[in-house]
């Protein structure tokens, strides 16, 4: 065998091998991933794509995202058209990176969770003129956001209703916030304060 041809040979087992590394790598991802060509029709996605969206790999490969996303994924959305609005206008001026929360329904296997979208337009490449969409899996931090939104809620009425007068104050000494007891012995509504 010739040099040349043994390069060649080389060169696409080294292809090869590198397609099968970044194909495993991003199916181990924890975000979800669309690759999408220059007509936005999915060119591929991951393992948690598949999970998140109930997609199925085979099934979307070729299909045209906009209706995919009509037909297949805005029921999944607790605002289907937020959703729908935000990522059509990223097709229709593939210029920008785009970047919004959306909340995910449950049904049947599918879990409810809040995804974190991430996009960008892909500039060089197979699939320059396309887009590459991440989807972060944001639900621990959005449970703990609402736990602890809850727990100030708690503690706000605690403080509103306790018997004994509490006010808060600033560093300079001015009136920050009160409770009643605070208001009925100062003898004015923390607005006014």
């Amino acid at each position: 065998m010739k040099d040349e041809d043994r390069t060649k040979v080389e060169h696409k087992q080294n292809e090869g091998k590198y397609q099968l590394f970044t194909k495993d790598i991003l199916d181990s991802s924890a975000v979800g991933m669309f690759i999408l060509d220059s007509d936005f029709k999915v060119a591929w996605i991951n393992h948690s794509t598949e999970k998140y969206f109930g997609l199925q790999r085979e099934k979307v490969i070729g299909k045209d995202k906009r209706k995919l996303i009509k037909k297949n994924i805005q029921h999944i959305f607790e605002n289907p058209d937020e959703f729908i609005r935000k990522v059509f206008a990223t097709y229709d001026n593939n210029t920008y990176a785009e970047n919004f929360e959306c909340h995910v329904l449950p049904e049947g296997k599918r879990k409810e969770r809040w995804l974190e979208h991430w996009s960008q337009p892909i500039k060089s490449g197979l699939y320059a003129g396309g887009r590459i969409e991440h989807y972060y899996d944001i639900t621990k931090r959005k449970q703990a956001e609402k736990e602890i939104k809850e727990s100030e809620e708690r503690l706000k009425i605690l403080f509103d209703y306790a018997p004994d007068a509490y006010y808060i104050s600033d560093l300079k000494g001015r009136f920050v916030d009160g409770n009643i007891a605070a208001e009925r012995l100062m003898g004015y509504k923390k607005e006014e304060l």
